[in-house]
């Protein structure tokens, strides 16, 4: 698993409990960024939510079908992931063009224009590019997301900039962006999927750090919402995926991807 998600991932027993159900091995799992990128930032230790270790129940919470295996995570495991990650270049992104209506749309002045006003003022069609970067690591709570996902994810101080590739990456706006978001893994080949839901309008907050055109502000916080959708799919692919491993050549089956308790539960069968 470690393999899979580019990290060094350390998995001691804590203990090994045997009841009627079955057999579980807490884990006092630990992830290490294998190759730090030198642009990301150097954070100093990932968010701490105080859980309690759950109780796994004879049948999936929500589905109510048998199961052979369950692997479940501490909102405290995904924060240190999402850390260490971050720390990895994770959410690092460069954008060039938006998918529009299912076709790539390439980002120019022309274009943003329409959005807002003040990027009129460069040449016609000037080439741009978003450069996305976070500053802090994205955290998971113990909640659920704000539409029902399984997990709330919060984004603070994750840095927008639009740049002008042809003019030595001239800067041409800069803003700083928190907001809430929903998490869902989705069961795929070899794994689960991160699916991202649109953030609530009431959660996100805009803060202007470098305006060189003179952009209006109002015009800025009425973009960003749609420029958040826009981004998702390429929010989610950076994110990732979470590969399942495979326990001496028979692999996981997702049955139901739910919460047990605080915790992030994968509940499988075992598959040739």
């Amino acid at each position: 698993m470690g393999d899979g998600l580019g990290t060094e991932l350390t998995t001691p027993f804590n203990a090994i409990e045997e009841d009627l159900i079955g057999i579980t091995f807490p884990i006092d799992a630990g992830f290490a960024t294998l190759v730090p990128d030198p642009a990301a930032p150097d954070l100093l230790g990932a968010l701490i939510v105080p859980t309690t270790f759950p109780v796994f129940p004879v049948t999936t919470p929500v589905m109510g079908q048998g199961y052979g295996v369950v692997l479940a995570f501490s909102p405290t495991t995904f924060n240190q992931f999402l850390m260490e990650g971050v720390e990895g270049g994770l959410m690092r992104m460069s954008i060039a063009e938006l998918e529009v209506g299912g076709a790539p749309l390439a980002i120019n002045s022309t274009m943003l224009s329409i959005f807002l006003p003040a990027f009129a003022t460069l040449p016609a069609l000037t080439p741009l590019e978003i450069r996305v970067a976070p500053t802090l690591a994205p955290i998971v709570t113990d909640e659920a997301g704000p539409d029902g996902e399984l997990a709330n994810l919060q984004l603070a101080h994750l840095l927008i900039e639009i740049v002008q590739p042809n003019a030595g990456d001239a800067v041409r706006l800069t803003a700083a962006v928190d907001m809430q978001l929903g998490l869902d893994l989705v069961p795929e080949p070899g794994g689960l999927a991160i699916s991202i839901g649109s953030p609530p309008l009431e959660t996100l907050v805009t803060t202007l750090l470098h305006n060189p055109l003179g952009v209006d502000p109002a015009a800025v916080d009425a973009l960003i919402p749609t420029m958040m959708d826009l981004m998702l799919p390429e929010l989610a692919g950076a994110l990732g995926s979470f590969p399942l491993p495979e326990f001496l050549g028979v692999s996981l089956a997702p049955i139901e991807v739910s919460r047990q308790d605080d915790y992030l539960a994968i509940f499988a069968d075992l598959a040739p």
